[in-house]
């Protein structure tokens, strides 16, 4: 459940204070989420609730927030089998091309322009492992970004 914990703590964490955003970057790396938070009751399956109106956090993700997500390109696992989660798609891999989509219908709706914050990265050959999805190009090129570049 890291990647999904990981990616909620994105979107539902508190705001970094604007004299801390000198000083302090932070960026959020989401691997192999088994499901995902959705800004809409639109989803690929079966129509999902909305409880709350998304649209603060929704701005604050898509214009504030630095997200990576890092996926296994071969991971088919389920992880999560709950309706809510399979109402996302059938697997994982599945669940992170919906998601994608997802944000760009999201980022439409808000007329966001300019550079995108989230970015997206496939590892290939790589199904749900810890190991080598941490030791990846990709992975290691968004933890260690600085030291990379």
């Amino acid at each position: 459940m890291g990647g999904q914990l990981v990616h909620r703590y994105s979107i539902l964490s508190s705001p970094i204070l604007p004299a801390a955003k000198r000083d302090l970057k932070v960026e959020y790396v989401v691997m192999n989420a088994a499901s995902y938070l959705y800004f809409s009751g639109e989803r690929e399956g079966p129509p999902a609730p909305t409880q709350q109106d998304p649209h603060w956090y929704l701005s604050r993700m898509l214009q504030e927030r630095q997200i990576h997500f890092v996926n296994g390109a071969t991971d088919r696992g389920t992880g999560d089998d709950r309706p809510e989660a399979m109402a996302q798609g059938a697997d994982r891999r599945e669940r992170a091309v919906n998601y994608h989509r997802h944000l760009k219908r999201m980022e439409a709706s808000i007329g966001k322009t300019g550079e995108r914050l989230w970015t997206v990265d496939w590892v290939p050959g790589v199904k749900h492992d810890g190991a080598a999805m941490t030791s990846s190009n990709a992975a290691i090129a968004r933890i260690f970004a600085r030291i990379v570049a």
